[in-house]
């Protein structure tokens, strides 16, 4: 295993991983994680971490966020898009958002804001005028950028 140095005091062969118990406050909510790992030095005592170590504690505090802030989930995302026989690419391209930012809406590696959610809700309430009315505005602007 790679040995760390300390990124606050620069001493060598003093970090060790720790398994700590972290407390997360969300708008009033709150989220304790029992395992959450950071590094800590035993010389200037400070600690830190390392963003890939806490990949699946990032995607419990994803999913807790989605919770306080009631924004629709990965899955009813997904569902939406593929109840209506969309691609990732179609659907973004409908959106206005681009693809990659979509597919990670759907994994859950991140939030979509309350103007995307509303507008998903709509769409899943209802279809056919939603995609409608798209469309239109999408061919309207494809006009005015001709001309």
């Amino acid at each position: 295993m790679k040995t760390l140095d300390c990124p606050f005091c620069g001493n060598s062969n003093t970090v060790t991983r720790k398994i700590v118990k972290q407390e997360f406050d969300y708008k009033g909510q709150q989220l304790v994680l029992d395992d959450y790992v950071v590094h800590e030095c035993s010389k200037c005592y400070e600690s830190f971490e390392i963003p890939d170590d806490n990949t699946t504690n990032q995607e419990k505090l994803i999913v807790f966020q989605r919770k306080v802030d009631g924004l629709l989930r990965p899955d009813e995302i997904r569902k939406i898009r593929e109840s209506l026989g969309f691609t990732q690419k179609g659907f973004a391209a409908l959106l206005g958002v681009g693809e990659k930012t979509f597919t990670r809406y759907e994994r859950g590696t991140v939030v979509q804001g309350r103007s995307m959610d509303n507008l998903l809700r709509l769409i899943r309430k209802d279809p056919s005028g939603s995609i409608e009315t798209l469309t239109q505005a999408d061919e309207q602007r494809a006009l005015r950028n001709r001309a």
